[in-house]
């Protein structure tokens, strides 16, 4: 049934991407921003999240942002606080290799669902709504002792902290470096004219209240900010090993894995007794 399901959802959004593109040939304001719409929309699996891992939540909260009902999973314990924050169309219990090292070496957990994403409500995000989310994380659950980040939900953090000037360690798992680029491949594949993208990308600035030129990984990295972990798979296909390589500016500590891709980096044993090596040093660092 799940593959037939998504072949379905695949099919209709094949055809509301091509009226997108129709539409923006007669209408360049308004298939842009019907082409911003789609790309932020979100999809939920079908499929549960695993939860037989080394153990349930302790508590599962609800938290308000910006009218969405964000859900939170605590595991509380007596070792430093770590926030997790998942990747784009994943959920907070799907790092669960992330959690089950956290939780063995002793620290305290919190993870949740970004808005449109696993328990939480919405259907469509964004990298601005990925960092407020977390901005209201660490103000409702803070002080971490540092935060861990797959993909969307590193660049996240990356921007999150940037923005608020917390002093907050990081470990990036193949954060995406650039915004624009995105948005600029989809319009090339929609046949989009310059005019139009410019457009969309500026539909794209209002919707979102963020100024595109704020979010790269050479803004939100800098000299003065708490060091970080980068990891890197090289046969990542989803996030490509030169884009994440941008984060490493300021006191930035980078390990590549030949091996690995974009999914397997959150539970290879090699890449999570990376991140431990590096979370349980923070103490010799603050």
């Amino acid at each position: 049934m799940w593959p037939l399901k998504s072949t379905i959802v695949r099919s209709i959004m094949q055809g509301q991407w091509q009226a997108a593109a129709l539409i923006s040939k007669l209408k360049p304001d308004l298939g842009g921003q019907m082409a911003v719409e789609l790309a932020l929309r979100t999809r939920r699996s079908s499929r549960p999240a695993p939860i037989g891992f080394c153990e349930r939540p302790h508590y599962r909260e609800n938290l308000i942002v910006q009218g969405h009902r964000i859900s939170v999973y605590r595991w509380v314990g007596r070792g430093p606080r770590i926030l997790l924050s998942h990747g784009w169309n994943s959920s907070g219990l799907r790092l669960y290799p992330v959690v089950e090292a956290l939780r063995k070496q002793g620290y305290e957990v919190i993870a949740f669902d970004h808005i449109g994403h696993g328990g939480s409500s919405g259907q469509s995000a964004s990298l601005a709504r990925f960092a407020r989310v977390i901005q209201a994380m660490i103000l409702h659950y803070g002080p971490f002792h540092a935060a861990v980040g797959h993909s969307m939900g590193a660049a996240g953090l990356a921007l999150a902290r940037h923005q608020c000037g917390v002093a907050l360690p990081l470990v990036l798992l193949a954060p995406p470096a650039d915004v624009r680029g995105w948005f600029s491949h989809i319009a090339k594949r929609l046949g989009f004219s310059q005019n139009t993208y410019l457009r969309m990308e500026r539909f794209l600035e209002r919707r979102e209240h963020i100024d595109l030129n704020s979010t790269p990984p050479e803004v939100t990295m800098t000299e003065k900010s708490a060091p970080s972990l980068l990891l890197i798979g090289h046969k990542d296909r989803e996030v490509l090993p030169e884009e994440s390589r941008r984060y490493e500016r300021g006191p930035v500590r980078r390990a590549e894995f030949p091996d690995l891709d974009h999914k397997s980096l959150c539970s290879d044993p090699g890449a999570l007794s990376s991140m431990l090596e590096f979370l349980d040093g923070l103490g010799r660092l603050t």
